[in-house]
């Protein structure tokens, strides 16, 4: 089993599923990569040369820029890494669901309890 992945092909990085060594070489979709520092798990690195600014595509979409030039197989996270949110540091999911459209009514095969809820037979 492999101590990394490449989640989407379109990536530029890859992340590591176990701590990799320092100068530890994997080969990544057919690519050798050699890290350049030990790489925590569950972190990324880098599997081309990017100079200052370039966008980090992980999932297939960019997820922020880097700071500074990284090399290939270098630890890529917060001191070489700006997120894509820009100055957002917390994100929190708020939903409005007063805007959702129904194209039809939704039903199912049930029934009305004496108390008010509903149930079903299987």
């Amino acid at each position: 089993m492999a101590d990394f992945i490449k989640i989407n092909e379109n990536d530029n990085v890859a992340v590591a599923l176990d701590v990799i060594p320092e100068n530890t070489t994997v080969n990544v979709a057919g690519s050798d990569v050699t890290t350049t520092m030990e790489i925590p798990a569950g972190h990324k690195f880098a599997l081309e040369d990017m100079p200052e600014a370039t966008p980090v595509i992980k999932y297939g979409f960019r997820i922020g820029n880097t700071t500074a030039a990284v090399k290939k197989g270098e630890w890529i996270h917060t001191h070489n890494l700006k997120t894509g949110l820009g100055d957002l540091l917390e994100y929190s999911y708020e939903p409005d669901f007063a805007e959702e459209k129904f194209t039809e009514d939704a039903t199912f095969m049930g029934y009305n309890r004496k108390n008010g809820k509903v149930g079903v037979r299987n």
